[in-house]
């Protein structure tokens, strides 16, 4: 009977005590439910921080882009051999502008015919070739060529002129009509040519400027857009290389010399073709007291001018009368002392 009243007395104990194992049960499992949640919050929390993160994102920028280097092949380093042996060009090679093909065109002179007509200065200047200007084109109206032509004057005095123009690229020269004071001929190839009589010293302002001066001015009317333009001016027998070649184009009535023989700096022409246009004024010639001394000395040896005739002072050089023949020897004087360096010159 004991017996069996405790083991009834444990059997209730047991039930009394069964809620409370429940009540574990079920507080370690909200215990766990718990801290999976904050486990997830926490998770997001991070990922929404490494989204808004700029260093986060920086970080994997720099990762991706490892990544994306390190698939690229290492180029190969050049060793001797790679080196020595022929490599490809891949790279284009661009495009002449118009205007350095215009220059390049320009660098060789204009050529002469195949058959040079009877009395042609070219077999005289052939071997002589223009080089482009230094510093780039000089300019001279059309109608004032013949102050280009001077020069070769100043440098023999038994030059005399010739032009040759060269129609555009499918263009046309319209033919000149000769006249009492030159001769121009259309050649076969399309090229006009245009000669001018011979002359001495003393004949070319009285005689070959006046001869030029009308030819010019009949070429700055009609000459078309980027017609082709040389000036040869040489003695008949230029076997010593005295000759000048000045060879461009025609824009706008304006003559853009771009070679010339001798070959000279832009600045040297511009000057050279400055003395020239004072020579055309016929009255002055700006210079140093220097150079209107050695002048002046040379004139009144030569019997050019007159005790008297001239005045020096403020760097001008000044004839008391308007003298066109007078002027052009004192110019041409001074020319030969100002470009002898650059300029081959014939003896006096």
């Amino acid at each position: 009977m004991a017996k069996g009243r405790a083991k009834k007395k444990a059997g209730a104990k047991k039930k009394a005590t069964a809620p409370k194992a429940g009540a574990k049960k079920k507080a370690g499992a909200k215990k766990k439910a718990g801290a999976k949640k904050k486990a997830g919050a926490k998770k997001k929390a991070g990922a929404k921080k490494k989204a808004t993160d700029p260093k986060a994102g920086a970080t994997k920028r720099a990762g991706a882009k490892r990544k994306a280097t390190a698939a690229k092949p290492r180029a190969k380093k050049k060793t001797a051999a790679t080196l020595m042996s022929p490599q490809v060009e891949t790279r284009r090679t661009p495009r002449p502008t118009a205007a350095r093909q215009v220059a390049d065109a320009m660098q060789a002179p204009l050529a002469p015919p195949a058959a040079a007509p009877s009395g042609s200065l070219y077999p005289e200047v052939v071997g002589l070739t223009p080089k482009l200007l230094l510093g780039g084109a000089a300019r001279l109206p059309v109608a004032q060529l013949a102050r280009a032509a001077r020069l070769a004057w100043f440098a023999d005095g038994e030059a005399r002129p010739e032009l040759r123009v060269e129609p555009p690229v499918g263009g046309a020269l319209t033919p000149l009509p000769s006249s009492h004071s030159y001769v121009a001929d259309l050649l076969p190839d399309g090229a006009l040519r245009v000669t001018f009589a011979s002359t001495t010293d003393a004949a070319w302002e009285l005689d070959l400027t006046p001869r030029l001066n009308e030819a010019a001015a009949q070429l700055a009317t009609t000459l078309p857009e980027g017609a082709a333009l040389e000036l040869i001016a040489a003695s008949p027998s230029a076997a010593d290389g005295v000759a000048l070649r000045c060879c461009g184009l025609v824009r706008g009535g304006t003559w853009e010399v771009l070679s010339t023989y001798p070959p000279l700096a832009r600045g040297r022409l511009d000057a050279a073709l400055s003395l020239s246009a004072e020579v055309d004024g016929g009255e002055a010639l700006t210079l140093t007291p220097a150079e209107g001394d050695d002048v002046l000395a040379w004139a009144a040896e030569e019997g050019v001018l007159a005790p008297g005739a001239a005045t020096q002072g403020e760097g001008l050089l000044s004839l008391v009368r308007r003298d066109p023949v007078a002027l052009s020897s004192l110019g041409r004087r001074l020319f030969r002392r100002r470009f002898a360096d650059a300029w081959p010159l014939a003896p006096d």
